[in-house]
């Protein structure tokens, strides 16, 4: 396949932009970065979709790629701007590559809870905001949508890293009761 970012069909720059995501680098990372302004939008729906509207926005397929073309740190500022973006879907896919500091400032005023599961899983991973984080999904596992079921998740899990700022939640011996 010839991955064509200019083509005229915006459906054929998000298959493009998936391309560069299976086939390239890091160096592709400065074709596909100008595509996070794309404003077209595709329909992504397979054959066995029902018939409704699934308009997808280019500018997400190429946040994607750039996150996967391991560029997020030479293209925060692109990821931090995108936290901006009407599209929630946008702004999910911006946490995977924006700043700590921009993240923050998104996380205390994003109104969709999947998008704050997703800042705040973002935030885990560096130092600065990471109980900002824990609070964030602490207040997310209180429901019965997929973000509370995940926050749970991942709540469990960091409470037994060996680094986690809590400590490890497993006893260290079985009560006796259990052991027989």
């Amino acid at each position: 396949m010839l991955a064509n970012l200019s083509a005229a069909d915006p459906g054929m720059r998000a298959e493009a932009l998936r391309w560069f995501t299976a086939h390239g680098d890091s160096g592709d990372a400065a074709v596909v970065a100008p595509l996070v302004l794309d404003p077209g939008e595709f329909d992504d729906r397979d054959h066995d979709d029902p018939p409704e509207s699934a308009r997808t926005p280019v500018r997400m397929v190429a946040l994607e790629a750039l996150a996967r073309l391991r560029a997020p740190g030479m293209f925060a500022g692109v990821f931090d701007d995108a936290l901006q973006d009407g599209d929630l879907r946008v702004r999910g896919r911006a946490a995977l590559g924006a700043s700590a500091g921009a993240l923050l400032a998104r996380l205390a005023v994003e109104g969709d809870r999947g998008v704050r599961y997703r800042i705040a899983v973002g935030l885990l991973a560096g130092d600065v905001g990471r109980d900002q984080a824990v609070t964030a999904l602490e207040r997310l596992r209180g429901g019965d949508d997929p973000a509370a079921v995940a926050a749970a998740s991942v709540l469990g899990a960091v409470a037994c890293l060996p680094d986690a700022a809590r400590s490890c939640r497993i006893p260290a011996a079985l009560p006796e009761d259990l052991g027989r």
